[in-house]
């Protein structure tokens, strides 16, 4: 028997509610035709937040610039810096950046498969709109709601690690390897060193996410062309 993952669980409730022969009304706290939201949108869906934990975000930040201080401004090891480098002929800024964050994308691709989280919050909302879709009552629909946005919410805090991950590992590359994206587009005055690490750092680790969506997309696309169609999602 093939077992299909659930994907988009609001829209799943919404066909389940119709399946049932439930009409778009509106309920009540209760259940009663009548409230302030539709039977098939959980109520205070739209109101749970699932974006990042605003704590979460401000103690990576702090942490990515915390560390680039002591290590490349005020030095305390009197690390040595690589000499800028110089890009060969016919390769272009883009082409570096590339590099630069595929490498880092690679880097941190293992660390991203160690995550138990993820894992666990999929199970809960897929176990969620299982339930809902069973019975697509408003505690379950609401419940479904939920599910979906802690996951989604957790998802964020992990983006947000992983950028400061991605951010660290480019400023360590950018400091050994020469590679100073400010000194490279800009002829005078020669940025201090240590801001041209913050800015490479900072650009290689923002390009990172970009780069990993789409070989996610491609990996995808590959898994469902070999899959059959009835196990898809």
């Amino acid at each position: 028997m093939a077992i299909m993952r659930v994907r988009q669980p609001q829209v799943l409730v919404v066909e389940a509610a119709g399946a049932h022969g439930m009409r778009s009304a509106s309920v009540d706290d209760s259940g009663r035709a009548g409230g302030s939201q539709p039977i098939g949108v959980p109520a205070g869906a739209a109101d749970t937040d699932s974006k990042p934990d605003l704590r979460f975000v401000l103690v990576t930040l702090a942490l990515v610039l915390t560390i680039w201080g002591l290590a490349f401004w005020w030095n305390p090891l009197k690390l040595v810096l690589a000499a800028p480098a110089t890009l060969a002929a016919g390769v272009s800024v883009f082409a570096l950046l590339y590099i630069a964050a595929q490498a880092v994308e690679r880097l941190l691709e293992p660390l991203s498969s160690l995550d138990p989280a993820t894992p666990k919050a999929e199970v809960a909302r897929d176990q969620s709109v299982a339930s809902a879709l069973a019975s697509p009552t408003t505690p379950l629909l609401n419940a479904a709601a939920a599910a979906q946005a802690a996951l989604e919410k957790l998802r964020q805090n992990k983006a947000v690690l992983f950028w400061g991950l991605a951010t660290l590992a480019g400023m360590v590359m950018s400091a050994l390897t020469g590679i100073y994206l400010l000194d490279i587009v800009i002829e005078t005055p020669q940025p201090p060193p240590p801001l041209d690490i913050l800015v490479t750092g900072l650009v290689v680790g923002g390009g990172t996410k970009p780069l990993h969506d789409l070989i996610t997309r491609i990996e995808k696309a590959k898994d469902n062309a070999q899959d059959p169609a009835e196990t898809r999602p």
